[in-house]
């Protein structure tokens, strides 16, 4: 029976460990004229997690959930940095210049 009562436990932790996990996602463009950018790297601030746009401007990252930098830098480009809260999965659009 506590053999049985500890696999629970053990079961509904590791849900809350997975549960803190969320996906950033959206799409980059440049500014000026909309288009999207293949191949932009977004990223957390300490560099651990990034990723690059796809073929149509966009990107999906996991990161844990939490205060984040996230750095999105593409070449002849100005680098952007957004602070954000990231709660929740959640879709954020990026333009650059």
């Amino acid at each position: 029976m506590h053999r049985l009562y500890f696999i629970f436990i053990a079961i509904l932790l590791s849900g809350n460990l997975r549960a803190q996990q969320v996906i950033l996602s959206g799409v980059v463009r440049d500014a000026s004229s909309g288009e999207t950018l293949i191949g932009a790297v977004v990223s957390v601030q300490n560099g651990e997690l990034a990723t690059s746009t796809n073929t149509y401007g966009f990107y999906s990252l996991t990161v844990p959930g939490g205060r984040h930098s996230v750095v999105l830098s593409y070449v002849g480009h100005q680098t952007l940095v957004q602070d954000m809260d990231v709660t929740g999965s959640q879709r954020v659009n990026f333009e650059v210049k």
